[in-house]
């Protein structure tokens, strides 16, 4: 029985040996490693390094209503799924599948129908070149909004590794002492006067607004971080469905067919990428 023992060799390599079962503390050491909180300082340069991305993204899009229509702006915007799914696969956060790119494409269409069925029926008169102009800008930024979805994602993980409130804390803090200098710029060179709010009206309206956008981006980022960015960025689309059910319920209001069927392809595209966004990572 002795010799017997001596031939046993202990897996050490799963944690159980001969005599019991237990962890290997080097295991849980690594895994803590890689799983530590994020501290101020890295919280910090993450938010920098989001506020750049994040303001260039809502810069390029905003800027390219100037020089092209807002229907082109909105299909254009909505490449921003096929970039977030692009830099997500030089950085190993994606995986491109036959499946995925199809959902992409049905998505596509869904917001090419809706878009297409508003378009007002007026001849446009813009030169070409300028509508080029406004077209790349919307790419951009949407090329802006993949990177910083995917490097937060990327650089966190896990929604628990991160305060989210000192994350926005700093963008916010980030916008407010680098981005103020630019206002004086555009103000004494005439691009576009800073002026206050005429009215009290003005003022609620402004308010509301920012208390919306920072729910809304508290929001994606948490559900960013719970699911994938390539999820979320489809699920962003889901305001044209939402809004067809706000036209019905409050307006009385009934698109047409084609405008229906968008949305159904919008909902559609999102289950689908969801559905297959959970089977990749439970198989990863």
């Amino acid at each position: 029985m002795e010799g017997n023992h001596d031939n046993l060799v202990p897996e050490t390599s799963i944690g159980i040996n001969n005599y019991g079962i237990e962890p290997l503390p080097e295991i849980i050491e690594e895994s803590d490693d890689k799983l530590h909180p994020l501290t101020i300082s890295e919280t910090l340069k993450l938010s920098f390094c989001f506020c750049i991305l994040w303001l260039m993204s809502n810069l390029l899009n905003n800027a390219s209503l100037v020089y092209t229509s807002v229907s082109s702006q909105t299909i254009l915007s909505s490449t921003s799924s096929f970039f977030t799914m692009l830099v997500g696969y030089l950085v190993n956060q994606e995986t491109f599948n036959k499946t995925k790119i199809i959902s992409l494409v049905g998505l596509l269409v869904g917001v090419i129908c809706v878009t297409l069925n508003d378009k007002p029926q007026t001849a446009d008169v813009t030169p070409f070149q300028t509508i080029l102009i406004g077209d790349v800008l919307a790419l951009l930024g949407a090329l802006c909004y993949g990177i910083y979805s995917i490097l937060l994602k990327l650089k966190v993980k896990d929604d628990s590794r991160m305060d989210m409130k000192l994350f926005f804390g700093f963008v916010g803090v980030f916008n407010t002492v680098l981005l103020w200098p630019s206002l004086l710029f555009v103000h004494y060179t005439g691009i576009e006067r800073f002026q206050l709010p005429p009215s009290r009206n003005v003022w609620y309206v402004l308010l509301f607004n920012c208390a919306i956008s920072f729910l809304a981006d508290f929001l994606w980022a948490r559900a960013m971080l719970l699911t994938s960015p390539l999820t979320v960025t489809v699920g962003l689309c889901l305001t044209i469905p939402l809004a067809l059910m706000c036209d019905i319920i409050f307006k009385f209001k009934f698109n047409s067919p084609i405008y229906f069927f968008g949305a159904f392809l919008v909902c559609f595209s999102f289950y689908w990428i969801n559905k297959h966004e959970k089977l990749d990572s439970e198989n990863s």
